[in-house]
């Protein structure tokens, strides 16, 4: 396989993946590339320690999504291995205390495929863009009204990742003396850790401990940093902690007018743990929402797939992906992915009936022979209360959590919409998007719930 068809395929089983375990692992999944499979084995990549080692829990339930995407073709994976380059260092002269020290060679982390040319800047989205291309003026043109920190927010899959990455990429392509940097919180976090192990700090106080982690990050002029909720499991720890370093780096560009742009699943208000003076910092720049795309930015964002990719699809399959993938810009891009690959693999031209094929297909693989009725009965039995009961209007704690996590799951494995889940327990839109929100928040700060979660999504599958 070539290598599109191998991202394309990497890309469908990601997102189911997601779908049916959460979209906690999406740092891990989005840290990780395919490189080829072979022999029967499926070879990825990735950069970074922690996410091989995250994988290797998780492998097995990986590998079962990737060989049921496979299907239609002739190849069984047998097994997943990860590779993982060395990191690359090099030899730097300290003047201010005569000794040499290594340190990592500066990467960008920046991928090239996102642009702001192929960002579709729907109705929602329009502001976000807006703002976008006034940060990457700004920098470009040395002006000195910068607009820091901007932070985009929204929940998963909407094209946040996208319009940061592409901003880094446009101030290079102007101007390539410019020192960027993205990274996540989590890379934020480990090499923190990391400098401390190494002993890259002078003394035993991580405050003073400047060494070349300091030197690393403030003297930027970007830094975006994505998934900053990530810090809500390692704040509040007391001075000396990746809280006090990630304030001071903030600080010290805060103040000297260097661009930040942070990316969030949701407002940092909401962001707990976090000290106040972080999040005073963060609303004194300009924070926007990113919302779902409406069926025209949907429509135009699969075309413009179409276009980059120089695949001819007609307007009528096109339209009907937009009707029944309503929920996030990657959900969109991969089963058109899903369709095209499809299409190569069975030697079958992409028309309606391969579209509903391919979805029916994705429907069949996460949910089995459950329907949403099924899963409320499910969840109502496991917490012992009644249908009744998970449908109500009452709010206490026992039924109000069961209920939230029978929406979550709903959403998860049935991939339907959200208006249709409100009319399974008679709430609107609003209330059942909130309610899968913080089940996403929890899953990604604590890890007892995730296993919980995880048996009740095999329990509702048998």
């Amino acid at each position: 396989m070539n290598k599109e068809k191998l991202a394309n395929i990497f890309s469908i089983v990601s997102m189911m993946f997601k779908s049916s375990y959460g979209n906690s692992y999406e740092t891990m999944l989005n840290q990780l590339s395919i490189e080829e499979i072979k022999n029967n084995i499926c070879y990825l990549h990735t950069k970074n320690v922690v996410v091989a080692n995250e994988f290797e829990e998780v492998k097995e339930k990986f590998l079962a999504i990737l060989n049921n995407v496979l299907l239609i073709s002739d190849i069984k994976i047998e097994d997943i291995v990860i590779t993982r380059e060395e990191k690359d260092y090099e030899i730097r002269y300290i003047d201010n205390n005569n000794e040499y020290i290594e340190e990592e060679s500066f990467d960008t982390g920046l991928k090239e495929e996102f642009t702001m040319e192929n960002f579709v800047a729907g109705k929602d989205p329009e502001f976000a863009y807006i703002v976008a291309n006034q940060v990457i003026d700004i920098i470009v043109n040395d002006k000195k009204n910068v607009i820091t920190p901007y932070l985009i927010y929204g929940a998963s899959g909407l094209g946040k990742t996208h319009l940061g990455q592409a901003i880094g990429n446009a101030v290079l392509a102007k101007r390539p003396d410019k020192k960027v940097k993205y990274l996540t919180a989590e890379d934020f976090n480990n090499e923190f850790l990391e400098a401390i192990r190494r002993g890259n700090f002078k003394d035993s106080d991580s405050r003073d401990r400047s060494g070349s982690f300091r030197q690393k990050y403030r003297q930027l002029d970007l830094i975006i940093i994505d998934d900053i909720q990530f810090f809500e499991r390692v704040f509040n720890r007391g001075t000396g902690s990746v809280e006090e370093e990630f304030f001071n780096t903030f600080n010290t560009l805060y103040l000297e007018k260097k661009q930040i742009v942070f990316i969030s699943d949701r407002n940092p208000a909401d962001i707990k743990n976090m000290q106040e003076r972080i999040k005073t910092r963060i609303g004194e720049g300009v924070i926007v929402e990113m919302q779902r795309p409406d069926f025209s930015t949907r429509i135009a964002i699969l075309k413009k797939y179409c276009e980059e990719n120089n695949k001819k699809v007609n307007d009528r399959a096109l339209e009907y992906i937009a009707t029944h993938v309503d929920d996030s810009v990657r959900e969109l891009q991969g089963t058109l992915k899903g369709v095209i690959v499809s299409s190569e693999l069975l030697d079958k031209p992409i028309d309606i009936d391969l579209v509903k094929e391919v979805l029916e297909r994705r429907k069949t693989i996460i949910k089995s022979k459950m329907t949403a009725e099924s899963i409320v009965k499910k969840i109502a039995k496991n917490y012992e209360i009644s249908v009744e009961e998970i449908k109500s209007q009452k709010r206490q704690k026992t039924i109000l959590m069961p209920r939230q996590i029978a929406m979550y799951l709903i959403k998860t494995n049935l991939m339907i919409t959200y208006d249709a889940i409100g009319k399974i327990f008679d709430r609107d839109h609003t209330t059942v998007m909130n309610a899968i929100k913080k089940i996403e928040t929890q899953l990604e700060i604590d890890r007892d719930f995730v296993k919980e979660l995880e048996e009740l999504n095999r329990n509702i599958k048998d």
